[in-house]
Formats: structure tokens, sequence, C-alpha cells
């Protein structure tokens, strides 16, 4: 990720969930007094919503062979819109994979199918942390290590994004804005939006900053939303004891 040259926002540190923000969980559900949504539910008016997190993590290869593209192009395009509105997402992330959903065609998709930008992460693991911007220190002063690092092209805007600000009316910039790096500088949790511009304009300040995809390193349960009840079990439970995102966890009741 190239580092953003965007000047940086008054913010507190802890700024994942602002008092009175009204927020939406994808990909698990049970949370106390956030809604939430499984990914083969019926979508709320996400636009409708300051933060939505995607629980990345509940995206194995067995969910992805049920969900088939239409789906994730309308997720793309609502997202767009949240973020258009300076909306927030956090990715509470996991290593990308693909699958091909079809024995005879190429049709692939993969657990960041979901977001209106390109997202890979490396193979590589270590414990060099070094941090940049102190935004979120509450759920990261925990950080120990981490199993891979992200990277997102500047220009990998989602078709139904560019379609959305205008086609090729516009010029657009993938803004990238680490948090923490390791000792060679790559992110390893950072944040990504989108800068654009409209190209018959001679001004090289942007028309228009999206709201944020923020790529933490930390688990639900560190942004203060309760564990799922007996009665209404998340989709997803760490085993005991280990780690996510260098933090340690404990098992969700299920």
């Amino acid at each position: 990720m190239t580092k953003s040259t965007l000047p940086l926002r008054n913010e507190p540190p802890s700024d994942a969930l602002a008092p009175g923000q009204k927020c939406l969980v994808l990909g698990s559900t049970g949370y106390h007094g956030v809604d939430s949504v499984a990914w083969r539910d019926d979508l709320p008016n996400i636009v409708d919503y300051d933060v939505v997190i995607i629980d990345v993590r509940t995206l194995d290869e067995k969910t992805l062979l049920t969900l088939n593209e239409d789906s994730f192009k309308t997720l793309r395009i609502e997202l767009i819109r949240l973020l258009h509105s300076h909306g927030r997402i956090i990715a509470l992330s996991d290593r990308k994979i693909s699958v091909n959903q079809s024995e005879t065609h190429r049709r692939w998709v993969s657990n960041y199918s979901w977001c209106p930008v390109s997202i890979n992460t490396s193979d590589e693991s270590g414990d060099s942390l070094k941090v940049l911007e102190p935004r979120f220190l509450t759920f990261t002063n925990h950080l120990t290590k981490w199993p891979y690092y992200y990277s997102a092209p500047f220009d990998g805007l989602s078709r139904e994004g560019f379609d959305f600000y205008g086609g090729i009316q516009i010029e657009y910039s993938i803004v990238s804005r680490p948090f923490i790096e390791n000792r060679y500088g790559r992110t390893v949790s950072g944040s990504l939006s989108i800068t654009i511009k409209d190209r018959l304009k001679r001004s090289d300040t942007p028309d228009h900053v999206t709201g944020e995809i923020i790529l933490p390193r930390w688990c639900i349960e560190a942004l203060c939303l309760s564990t799922p009840s007996p009665t209404r079990s998340s989709q997803w439970t760490p085993p005991t004891g280990t780690s996510c995102g260098g933090m340690r966890t404990s098992p969700m009741p299920g």
C-alpha cells in the first residue's frame, strides 16, 4: 500500500464506534443491541447505517460456494453508496481465499468479493510492529504478531464503484493510510478510502473523498459488542486459546 497524502483527521484514538452511531454486523449474528445478519439473510438498507462491520472470517470455502456473484454485486453497490455518504466499513479480516463456483466455467469468488475495492493479503507473517498513527490503540495494544499483511492497488475500484461515479468521466485513486506497519513497510493495520475527481477539471484537489474501509487487527469482541446468546449463536466460534490477529481469544457460546 502506498502512504496517503491526505491530511490526518482529528479523531479520538478509539473511534471505531462513536456514541450514537447506527451499526450493522454482516456475517455473524446475535450481538446484543446491534443489528446483525448472516451472509444468506435478506439485507436491510445498508446505506441507513453509519458503520457496517463485515465479519470476513465467516466466509470460508463452504460458504463462498453458496453465495452467487449477483449477491456480491448487490453488496458492492450498497457499500459504495455507504462509503460515498461518509459511512465506514470495518472489515474483521482473514487471509484472502478464492474458490471456483463452477466445475465447467471460471467463476471465481473470494472472501473479499463483497468489497468495492480490491484487497489482497500476503503469505508472510512476523512480529515486527511500528505504530505510524495512534488510532484504535485501545484495540491494538495487545497485538504481538501479524499472520499476513494487506495490499491494495491504487486503481482497484470495482466496476460498480466506477459506474457509480460516472465511468470514464472520472479519475479516481485508492488511498491507503497505514496505522501499523511491519519493519519493511507493509501494512499490518490501516484504512482505505477513495478519492474522486472530474477528469475535465485542472485542479489536483479531489472533488470527493469517501468514508473509510478500516482493516484492523482485532476481533468483534474487542468492539465491545456482547457475544451471541445460546439462542442466537454466531456462525463463527474461535477455538479456545487461539489467536485472532495476534490477540488471545476465548470461545463464544454457540
